[in-house]
């Protein structure tokens, strides 16, 4: 894995700009030591002796004040001395020192500059930590501060962040993004790294062939380069080897890797190379060759070896040696150690349950063995999905990456060649917008005529509805009409005259109700308290019925009509038997916070239960059905959808009983 500091091209500038401050504690002469050492340091570079060059810069923080940029320069080399030595936490802990100082200045120059560094590395010691997700955090910063030439490198770093989380195509995105702008910044330098991670992206997704040209194309680039990037592509060659099962070619690349990489001093680097070599004579059957390199790898990660991630990994491959060599109690110690799924790669997830389903068949435990065995197989199964799914969108962005190349070459072309060739690609690219267009029209009037469609479909189901409840009702207007030429008849009788008007009342506004989509919320209510007036005379059994209709609620809010009639009705009829103690329902409107308007209906009788309804001989079963589909059908027409629901309260611990709830958006628009 390689990442990108950009420190050291940079950090004579910060120096330079440092001097400009006033600082007493220096003299001209600890000045130019200190440019001396920088440009020792520059020259050598920190990667070819990390352990030698955090000496001198502790030394050189000595030399000057801890509030200065000059200091924090000179940490921000040793933030990257940390992580070349694997001390990622002390690596992390510096760069948050830095972000802090960063934050308390004025963002720019030198300031930007290093706060670029800083959440860039920070990234990248996370990613390395297992903590993917805040690594990626601290790249959207540093992007923030990079200039362009920086982004190449933090394109590099996201894509190899998004690889490690199996996360492809966005990969493949950012590789993409960093050649682009490699390519128009003209940075040689970085061509090495975007080639050599779209192999390691090719690999990862199976396209071995596609893979083996990006690794030679790389080859080429990196013969040119230090001798820490020569070794990080000899363990991507080694790992390309390993996967494509030449194993012998795979020991080869490892071998060149760690011959490279011990002439830099890198103990934790060299640790990686020497644990994937103890790997790959584990997969050869040679136990005490794997040994040997497994134990070295150990001893060189040293305060490393704590990182969940390389634990995990390194337990792992001991494990393996263990089954290999039939030690099985050492086997099973090492599997069962816990660990944390997040900080750990997918691929390493299936290789951890290929390892308990072989120590359970050794230990003719074959339930267990099948059960990881299972487990392993979705594993493979879900990684599989992905590099297929990954390899199609990767063939997409490659096309559309592609075409845009070619056009930048072309157009490159026509300043030697004729404008011929320019009129036919825009031609070409005219026809090919138009053709976009025309299909983007005809599938946007093609969606319109359904949506119609299906709108009408809706409307003249509610309007069925409708009518069957009126019809159900045995025909109000008769009725309505009848009883009002015998209402006068009634006047003689004081004790009758009141129940007759209810009645009238009651079935004058269902009448009107039902043949309106709302109401308002004094419309509905008065026609309920009507209702359950006329429902209460005559009978024996008494429903203690409370309203709470807060003030801030507005009477003339429209509602769905019947939103509150039906499902009292329904209550009075299911939800109390005739011996029921207590009978009680409630009926509550409020206005909330975002000055919806809430309106629930609730009581405490048996609890809702469609199938009720549905054996009663009394139910038609087409009021709830109406709430619903006009609701349903207003949604269509609303930004912010109407919430209508029914709830059996002992479900949610809320005691016995049915709540049915409403919730209206302010400006609600009840027009079809």
């Amino acid at each position: 894995m390689i990442k990108k500091y950009f420190i050291i091209c940079t950090i004579l500038l910060l120096f330079i700009y440092a001097c400009k401050e006033t600082n007493h504690n220096f003299q001209t002469d600890n000045n130019n030591t200190i440019t001396n050492l920088l440009d020792n340091l520059h020259k050598d570079s920190l990667r070819n002796n990390p352990m030698q060059a955090l000496q001198e810069l502790e030394a050189l923080c000595n030399q000057v004040t801890d509030d200065s940029i000059y200091y924090y320069a000179i940490r921000m080399n040793i933030a990257e001395c940390h992580y070349i030595n694997g001390k990622l936490n002390e690596s992390k802990l510096e760069s948050l020192k830095i972000i802090n100082f960063c934050k308390q200045k004025t963002c720019k120059g030198v300031i930007r500059q290093l706060m670029f560094h800083a959440q860039n590395n920070c990234g990248v010691c996370l990613q390395e930590m297992g903590d993917r997700n805040n690594a990626l955090k601290h790249y959207k910063e540093a992007e923030k501060y990079a200039t362009e030439k920086e982004l190449v490198a933090v394109y590099i770093n996201i894509a190899d962040c998004y690889q490690q989380s199996g996360n492809f195509l966005e990969c493949s995105q950012y590789y993409r993004k960093a050649l682009i702008l490699a390519d128009k910044t003209q940075n040689k330098a970085e061509r090495y790294s975007i080639l050599s991670g779209l192999a390691k992206l090719y690999m990862e997704m199976e396209n071995f062939q596609e893979a083996d040209i990006y690794f030679k194309k790389a080859e080429l680039e990196v013969e040119k380069s230090e001798p820490y990037q020569r070794y990080f592509f000899a363990m991507a060659r080694g790992t390309f080897y390993y996967v494509s099962k030449d194993y012998a070619s795979s020991i080869l690349w490892f071998h060149k890797a760690l011959h490279i990489i011990e002439s830099l001093h890198q103990p934790f680097n060299q640790a990686l190379a020497e644990g994937n070599l103890g790997e790959l004579f584990i997969l050869t059957g040679k136990a005490d060759s794997a040994r040997y390199y497994l134990d070295r790898a150990t001893n060189r990660f040293g305060e490393s070896y704590n990182n969940p991630a390389i634990r995990y990994y390194m337990e792992g491959l001991y494990a393996s040696l263990a089954l290999l060599e039939n030690n099985l109690p050492e086997a099973e110690r090492l599997l069962s150690q816990p660990f944390s799924p997040e900080y750990v790669n997918p691929q390493y997830l299936y290789y951890h349950n290929l390892r308990l389903e072989q120590l359970y068949q050794k230990q003719h435990n074959y339930k267990k063995a099948y059960h990881h065995k299972q487990i392993a197989e979705q594993l493979n199964d879900s990684l599989h999905n992905i590099k297929i799914q990954s390899n199609i969108a990767e063939i997409e962005s490659r096309y559309r990456q592609d075409t845009t190349l070619l056009r930048k070459d072309i157009q490159l072309a026509h300043a030697k060649e004729e404008s011929k060739q320019w009129k036919i690609i825009t031609a070409s690219t005219a026809l090919g917008l138009l053709l976009i267009l025309l299909f983007t029209i005809g599938v946007v009037l093609y969606n319109r005529k359904k949506k119609d469609l299906l709108f009408q479909k809706q409307k003249a189901t509610i309007t069925g509805l409708r009518m069957e409840v009126v019809r159900n009702r045995v025909s109000p207007h008769f009725i309505f009409n009848a009883l009002n030429i015998i209402l006068p008849a009634f006047r003689n009788y004081k004790e009758l005259e009141h129940p007759m008007r209810l009645l009238i009342n009651v079935l004058k506004g269902n009448l009107l109700f039902s043949e309106k989509i709302a109401v308002t919320l004094e419309q509905e209510t008065t026609l309920v308290k009507e209702y359950l007036q006329l429902r209460m005379l005559g009978s024996t059994r008494r429903i203690d019925i409370q309203w709470k209709v807060s003030e801030e609620v507005a009477l003339q809010q429209l509602i769905p009509a019947m939103c509150i009639q039906i499902p009292i009705e329904n209550a009075i009829k299911y939800a109390f038997t005739e011996d029921y103690e207590n009978p009680q329902i409630i009926i509550t409107a409020i206005c909330t916070k975002n000055n919806e308007t809430h309106i629930t209906i609730e009581d405490n009788g048996i609890g809702y239960n469609p199938a009720l309804g549905a054996n009663d001989k009394r139910s038609t079963g087409n009021g709830l059905k109406i709430l619903y589909q006009t609701i349903e059908l207003l949604n269509t027409k609303n930004k912010n959808k109407m919430q209508f629901s029914i709830c059996n309260k002992s479900l949610n611990n809320q005691g016995k009983g049915t709540l049915v709830s409403i919730t209206i958006p302010n400006h609600y628009a009840f027009n079809l």
